[in-house]
């Protein structure tokens, strides 16, 4: 049920041929309502047991646990691409520093999160290297071989589609293509 209603929900997270759909929290409830609508979890990598909830949760629900990651700290959580790395941290960086702050003001002090930086400037969020990152695209490729999930929020902090969209274009021109050769 959602909001008063029904709800059926297919027990695919994934649409064959297009991107994983995956639900992110860090509470119980988030994990089990991600194996309830049959979609796979991002945690935010501060409670080791969400990924046994969720999994708990889905076979209670008769199916199989989807994808599911808990990130360590240092995983980056908005990632962007681009050629030159110096240009894009002037545009983009008013943007990614407006959702740092925010999203530390909402979450205080003493929450732990793979998604909170504690950055009071574009400078000290560049030089954290997560969550918030510009990778060129061979950076991008080196990394996702290394870590294995890359996570995108191109709009986060408000940025405007048209600055978004090179850093898009990007990853479907040069990042993706790199990554499906070994």
């Amino acid at each position: 049920e959602y909001q008063g209603r029904r709800v059926q929900v297919t027990p695919k997270p994934f649409s064959p041929g297009g991107p994983g759909l995956v639900m992110g929290g860090n509470s119980e409830i988030a994990a089990r309502r991600a194996a309830r609508f049959g979609m796979g979890m991002i945690s935010q990598g501060s409670n080791p047991a969400i990924s046994e909830i969720y999994a708990a949760e889905c076979r209670k629900l008769g199916r199989e646990p989807g994808f599911c990651a808990n990130p360590p700290a240092d995983t980056v959580t908005a990632a962007f691409f681009a050629e030159d790395p110096d240009r894009a941290w002037r545009e983009l960086g008013p943007y990614l520093l407006h959702d740092a702050r925010a999203y530390a003001d909402w979450m205080g002090e003493s929450h732990v999160s793979a998604s909170k930086s504690s950055a009071g400037s574009i400078e000290e969020l560049r030089a954290q290297g997560s969550p918030y990152c510009i990778f060129t695209p061979d950076e991008a490729v080196a990394y996702v071989r290394r870590r294995r999930l890359l996570a995108l929020q191109p709009l986060c902090g408000g940025l405007p589609p048209a600055l978004a969209w090179p850093s898009l274009e990007l990853l479907a021109s040069k990042v993706l293509p790199a990554l499906a050769t070994p």
